[in-house]
């Protein structure tokens, strides 16, 4: 299966905050260069800078959003989305997501 990138726009209580971008190499965050300047870091493991984080695999502050149980299977079902593609589901249910962080595919 060929990964296209995909992209996802991090909002933090409304404000674009930065990117998450899905290549077929991993995961890569950066921080909107506006938010830097009015903004809050968006966790602990993400502290503010000009430069972008790498990772083979989804980040573990993105993947913790990612639903689990019952209601990954139904979204994994209705969606059509296979529950291991972890980003394809925050994707997707990324508006409805618990506390500060919202992620969504096309930007506001």
């Amino acid at each position: 299966m060929k990964i296209m990138d995909r992209i996802g726009y991090v909002y933090f209580n409304n404000y674009l905050a930065g990117t998450l971008i899905n290549t077929k190499e991993g995961f890569c965050f950066t921080y909107d260069s506006d938010y830097i300047i009015f903004g809050a870091p968006i966790g602990y493991n993400f502290p503010f800078s000009k430069s972008k984080y790498y990772s083979i695999d989804l980040f573990p502050f993105f993947e913790n959003l990612v639903s689990e149980g019952w209601l990954l299977d139904l979204q994994s079902n209705m969606q059509h989305i296979d529950k291991e593609d972890k980003f394809g589901i925050l994707l997707n249910n990324g508006k409805d997501l618990i506390g500060a962080i919202t992620i969504i595919k096309d930007k506001v």
